[in-house]
């Protein structure tokens, strides 16, 4: 997993790529999911552009780690 450090760019990394880090292990669909959320919750203020926030993406994140959620192509991709 990559450290934290990868947050800075993760918002702006590319749905693919940000997928096959997913898939490979770069970093953890939790990881993606987290980071998209902290960004959300420091953006939203300014934009008030998001209605609500799906309270069990981390939920749903940490069975794409763990391999219990295999189907569908956009996993891991928020």
């Amino acid at each position: 997993m990559q450290e934290p450090s990868l947050k800075v760019g993760m918002t702006t990394l590319k749905r693919i790529p940000r997928r096959k880090g997913v898939e490979e292990r770069e970093f953890s669909a939790e990881e993606v999911c987290k980071t998209f959320l902290d960004h959300c919750q420091k953006e939203n203020p300014k934009t008030n552009a998001l209605v609500r926030i799906n309270e069990q993406s981390l939920q749903r994140a940490r069975k794409i780690d763990e391999g219990k959620l295999t189907k569908g192509s956009l996993l891991g991709v928020p």
